[in-house]
């Protein structure tokens, strides 16, 4: 599950920048991998004790249930990745809990879920508005600066460091999707080794198959230029902070790609690519629901043995 959240989402941290034309690929996996990892031990504690007990009850979390549920999201996020669509790696394990949940006959916590929920409707509408006023607002500071060349630097180091943020967030929010039910079942006690064991797998992820959705978000969805970039990156790593602050679970791809339309909305509906972005909106839809059923099919399989 580690290694499918940086393989998926590293597009979320960097895509922008690499389609912007800011790094290459090879430098924006290296930086997202790192910072992906520090996010994780830093600040994931919150969002793994979310998972530890939030969506079933924690006495059903056994280890087979703490198996069989990343299993179940890792598979729908494999061939996501493969297919090069940037997906939820949280509504994926989310959804694999519930099913799972619903094999075991528990009772579901829809408090938490509902929360989930609305966090989860918020997130690219959020990012969205924040990346259409702050590109806005950097457009307008653009026409200050009189020389290119300092205009492009400084426009350089902001979509780095806002990538780098980007990834840092993404670590802190999205980390107990990997280890937040391996918790919940003991099978490792201390929050901080399970945000060091989650970051690692979600480093090798990154270095290994990233590349793949950064191009999606990078290029696919708008024309990037670097004050785009930087404005959707900062944006959705913004969201993504704030979620992580609160100990709520959300998807870093919602938030990057509300953000890119954002940024790409400043230019006129005309500039974003709303093909790709409605297939991308139902891959939101399905992520959930997929994972349900596998995680709900791969636990009454097992339990036949």
């Amino acid at each position: 599950m580690g290694w499918n959240l940086g393989s998926n989402d590293a597009s979320n941290c960097m895509g922008a920048a690499v389609g912007g034309g800011v790094l290459s690929l090879r430098k924006a996996l290296i930086l997202v991998g790192v910072f992906a990892l520090i996010g994780a031990v830093v600040g994931g504690s919150q969002v793994i004790a979310t998972f530890k007990e939030g969506v079933i009850p924690s006495a059903s979390i056994t280890p087979l249930v703490a198996f069989i549920a990343p299993l179940s999201a890792g598979i729908f996020v494999t061939v996501s990745t493969y297919l090069k669509f940037p997906v939820s790696t949280t509504h994926a394990i989310v959804g694999a809990t519930l099913g799972i949940g619903f094999a075991l006959g528990v009772a579901i916590n829809w408090n938490t879920i509902g929360m989930m929920g609305i966090v989860w409707a918020t997130t690219p509408t959020f990012a969205m508005l924040l990346g259409y006023l702050l590109y806005r607002s950097v457009k307008r500071a653009m026409r200050r600066i009189k020389k290119p060349a300092t205009a492009n630097l400084i426009f350089k180091v902001l979509v780095i460091g806002s990538g780098c943020y980007a990834a840092y967030s993404l670590g802190a929010n999205n980390i107990g999707n990997v280890t937040g039910l391996a918790s919940g079942a003991n099978i490792i006690t201390v929050p901080l080794l399970a945000a060091f064991i989650g970051g690692v797998a979600l480093l090798v992820g990154v270095m290994t198959w990233g590349s793949r959705v950064v191009e999606t978000v990078g290029k696919g969805m708008t024309d990037i230029d670097p004050a785009m970039a930087f404005s959707a990156q900062m944006s959705a790593a913004l969201v993504l902070h704030i979620f992580s602050i609160v100990g709520m679970p959300t998807s870093a791809s919602h938030a990057i790609v509300g953000a890119v339309m954002g940024v790409g909305l400043v230019k006129g509906m005309n500039a974003v690519n709303m093909k790709l972005a409605r297939n991308i909106f139902l891959t939101w839809i399905i992520t959930p629901v997929a994972a349900a059923v596998i995680g709900f099919s791969l636990f009454r399989v097992a339990g036949l043995f």
